[in-house]
């Protein structure tokens, strides 16, 4: 379902990491276990409900704009984790636009 990021992508996200505060090899550690695993990470999620946490839902959105743009199936994973947490689909437009404003690769 889930397809790997390409280079370019993983690069953002362990730029971003390291821009956030997180050890170079605590981040190159949790890509590769997302990387190894998307079918686990997304059954966690799907089975999961969680407590409305708007850091961690930012985040996540961050996570997703690491390349400048989200493709069709994070936007998808992203409605799930939004949904999984109690978050509208008005409230999730909002973040993913605040972010948008907000990225700066």
């Amino acid at each position: 379902m889930m397809s790997q990021k390409p280079k370019n992508e993983l690069k953002n996200i362990l730029d971003y990491g390291i821009k956030i505060g997180l050890e170079r090899a605590e981040i190159e550690k949790i890509v590769t276990l997302a990387k190894d695993q998307p079918n686990t990470i997304l059954r966690s999620v799907q089975i999961a409900n969680f407590p409305k946490d708007d850091k961690l839902m930012h985040m996540i959105v961050r996570v997703a704009f690491a390349d400048g743009k989200i493709a069709s199936e994070e936007l998808e994973f992203l409605r799930l984790i939004a949904k999984k947490m109690n978050y509208s689909n008005d409230e999730l437009k909002a973040i993913l636009e605040e972010e948008k404003r907000n990225f700066h690769p």
